[in-house]
């Protein structure tokens, strides 16, 4: 048997839940998970400051990998991407 490569990135639900909360204190506002795929800073109004203060924080959870990757992101949902792909790597 052929086996492919799933398209579909593996989602971490703890992640998304810690994200979520965490921004929702950068921001001082409650993030619902339908606002994971609007824009950080047009729709949600992170500034560069917020997002490193975010960034800096998944830091502090996940472990400094992909920081670049991460401030790169556009949205929750990207950094819920990187940061599941990053545990299902240390998990295996």
């Amino acid at each position: 048997a052929i086996l492919t490569p799933s398209l579909t990135p593996v989602v971490n639900s703890q992640i998304t839940t810690n994200l979520l909360q965490i921004t929702s204190q950068i921001c001082h506002w409650d993030i619902e998970e339908s606002e994971i795929s609007d824009d950080l800073e047009a729709d949600l109004g992170l500034d560069s400051l917020e997002r490193i203060r975010l960034v800096t924080h998944l830091e502090s959870l996940y472990g400094k990998n992909n920081r670049q990757a991460l401030l790169n992101c556009r949205t929750l949902q990207e950094m819920v991407i990187i940061l599941s792909a990053k545990s299902v790597s240390i998990s295996v």
